[in-house]
């Protein structure tokens, strides 16, 4: 549908609902419009603003604000011809491609990731763990159990036997025994600074009393003697 069909038609259906009464070749004859060519661009911009009034065609294209608005309602005459879009040149042949060959790498290059391999591990064993813990809950619980009832059994009986052991103290005999012990000859572990078997330092110890014994004797004789020299005849 042209331009001038569309506007001619919007004309006279304005005017048929206004002026009820006129003859449409009258109405026809006053609204005509000098036929012309619109350019595709400037006929879309008419028509868009025909449809929103508030549209502003500056944003579709920034050169026509120098534009009046008179000429963007009403085509603009002296254009004989439609000037469409330049298009895009279209390929119709493709220029070969030269074969690339790609040939396998010589060098292998060795990567290894021992460090990861040891993360991998170890989470792998901490997982393991983990669901072994919650697997063997109640099983090591009750195990644990039985180990603290043994220890405490074991306890009960060790402080029962140390309750026993001072019911049977005696005072008097331990008493007894520490003055004893206390008045025992210690033996000396060298005899004259050579280390001896202890029977042997005993022996000795015993011999050198009988002497030490054997020479108070004497003196006392020899002192009892000196007293009463009137006794004696001369």
């Amino acid at each position: 549908m042209s331009f001038k069909s569309g506007l001619g038609r919007l004309a006279l259906t304005v005017l048929d609902k206004s002026w009820s009464g006129r003859s449409i070749s009258s109405v026809a004859s006053k609204c005509a419009v000098k036929t012309t060519t619109v350019a595709p661009i400037q006929s879309m911009i008419s028509l868009s603003y025909l449809k929103a009034p508030n549209h502003r065609p500056d944003l579709i294209d920034p050169g026509l604000v120098r534009i009046p608005k008179s000429i963007l309602d009403v085509p603009l005459a002296g254009i004989s011809q439609i000037i469409d879009v330049p298009s895009l040149p279209v390929i119709t042949t493709i220029p070969p491609v030269s074969p690339v060959a790609i040939e396998d790498p010589t060098k292998v290059i060795e990567q290894q990731a021992a460090r990861l391999i040891v993360i991998r591990r170890a989470k792998m064993r901490k997982h393991k763990l983990k669901k072994l813990r919650i697997k063997m809950k109640f099983a090591w619980a009750k195990q644990r159990q039985k180990r603290e009832l043994k220890k405490e059994k074991l306890f009960q009986a060790e402080l029962m036997g140390k309750i026993r052991e001072a019911e049977r103290f005696d005072a008097a005999a331990y008493a007894s025994a520490k003055i004893e012990k206390s008045n025992q000859v210690l033996i000396p572990k060298l005899w004259k600074g050579k280390r001896l078997p202890e029977f042997l330092i005993k022996q000795l110890l015993e011999e050198r009393h009988q002497k030490h014994m054997a020479y108070l004797d004497r003196r006392a004789r020899r002192e009892k003697m000196l007293k009463n020299v009137a006794d004696y005849k001369v």
